[in-house]
């Protein structure tokens, strides 16, 4: 029987060997981050957010130092670009449509905004993507599907990475 959770630490397990660099190159920085309900404008979904709130979520999206960022719940390109600089990283998202957008348990008024996953590419990082794994999604738009892009680094050996947010 296929077990996700166990594919996906063999699949980290390898990652940690394919991103050790050839002599003299800089490590490949890969990092993942759940960014909680992060919407374009941060009076609208589960998590409500001020210019401030996005303005550390920047500063931290610096200090990781890392050349890819997979990420989730993020409702748009537009909403990831009030955290990664667009003039840094290249933006990536899945392609699926909205869901509905459904009542935020035990928040009176607040309705859930898009919900999906994707990368942030810090610019000089070249990479290619393949389409999106909508099998994941089931076929229901309340469900994610994978972003799937090959990371070619220089340096670096070809990198596949996957971002998913499971249910």
């Amino acid at each position: 029987m296929f077990k996700p959770l166990a594919a996906l630490a063999v699949a980290l397990a390898l990652t940690a060997c394919v991103t050790t660099p050839r002599t003299g190159q800089a490590p490949l920085r890969v990092a993942a981050w759940n960014m909680e309900h992060l919407s374009e404008d941060g009076s609208q979904g589960c998590k409500a957010r001020t210019d401030a709130d996005y303005a550390v979520m920047a500063r931290y999206a610096e200090q990781l130092k890392a050349d890819v960022i997979a990420f989730e719940e993020v409702e748009s390109v537009k909403a990831a670009a009030r955290v990664f600089d667009p003039a840094k990283y290249q933006l990536v998202i899945e392609e699926g449509p909205a869901g509905e957008h459904f009542p935020c348990g035990g928040q009176e008024g607040r309705r859930l905004t898009r919900q999906a996953v994707g990368f942030a590419i810090r610019k000089g990082v070249s990479f290619d993507r393949a389409p999106d794994v909508s099998d994941l999604a089931l076929g229901n738009p309340n469900l994610r599907a994978g972003v799937d892009i090959t990371v070619r680094a220089p340096g670096h050996a070809p990198l596949r990475l996957l971002a998913v947010h499971l249910k």
